[in-house]
């Protein structure tokens, strides 16, 4: 159930893209929990002298897994000590892949402790729940997936330029170009979103000749004929077409020649990315 300011407010603009302390925070208690309840025993199980069940979580293996696949990352967790963007979202997704709910089912009178079952998929869409909460009431731009995957979310005014589902183009590899770039551009690392855009911009190059192979200039005009036939937006959209041809030339994104100017800024990666989809999105429909 939402809070009551998301109920009187709305809730809060996800536009943060660092993990602040407040949302570290609530991420240390999470994890802490889990392995205070049994939550990753099933993966990581200390098991009863007297049989094979499971009553708690092998800490030290536990510790030694999470080093070996998380370097950097301080163990014990500690709310006063926020990690990197990359190291936080690791551990959040290694803990998503290893934890399930865990409920006793038999006292062991002798030893003081209760052998445990696990249900993971119970576990593990609990734990969705509340990092998505963390997430969405500190205004981050993450989203934790059913597959356990944190994925940076797209404005929902830009969604549409953002998603597999562009109208097919009759060229399989076009379309290939497209769903990974979408794909790359919604991962929250920052070097996988600028592999995205000039992914999207080797598919923008390739939709140019679509309609004419041997002829790019030619097949380029065909092109915005067909998106445009009102005089003046089609003029429109042939200097926007220039101008986007123009940047990637200008820019880092599909070249890497030393007098090409950076993208320091992620909003500037997002603009530019953007802004070519929604050409691509415009010409793709007019083909239908």
């Amino acid at each position: 159930m939402p809070y009551f300011s998301d109920r009187e407010g709305g809730p809060r603009p996800r536009t943060e893209t660092a993990i602040s302390g407040d949302a570290w925070g609530g991420i240390v208690a999470l994890v802490s929990t889990a392995v205070t309840s049994g939550g990753l025993a099933q993966a990581f199980p200390e098991v009863c002298p007297d049989g094979s069940a499971i009553y708690g979580t092998d800490r030290q293996a536990l510790e030694l897994a999470i080093r070996s696949e998380i370097p950097g990352l301080q163990w014990p967790l500690r709310a006063e000590v926020v990690p990197s963007l990359p190291v936080a979202m690791d551990i959040i997704e290694f803990v998503h892949a290893s934890i399930a709910q865990a409920e006793p089912f038999q006292h062991h009178q002798y030893y003081g402790h209760s052998h445990l079952s696990f249900s993971r998929e119970s576990g593990q869409g609990e734990m969705r729940i509340r990092v998505n909460r963390i997430f969405q009431r500190n205004g981050l731009r993450y989203q934790m997936s059913e597959e356990g995957e944190v994925q940076q979310l797209v404005p929902a005014a830009l969604a549409g330029l953002v998603t597999s589902d562009y109208p097919p183009s009759g060229d399989e590899k076009l379309d290939s170009l497209l769903r990974e770039a979408v794909e790359r551009f919604t991962n929250r690392s920052p070097s996988a979103r600028r592999e995205a855009l000039g992914l999207l911009w080797k598919a923008w190059e390739r939709l140019k000749s679509l309609s004419e192979p041997a002829d790019k200039r030619r097949s380029t005009q065909l092109m915005l004929s067909a998106a445009a036939r009102e005089p003046e937006f089609r003029k429109l959209l042939e200097e926007e077409a220039l101008e986007l041809t123009r940047i990637g030339n200008t820019f880092h994104i599909r070249h890497s020649e030393v007098a090409q100017t950076e993208i320091e800024e992620d909003a500037q990666l997002e603009y530019l990315f953007y802004r070519l989809a929604a050409l691509i999105m415009l010409v793709l429909m007019a083909r239908r």
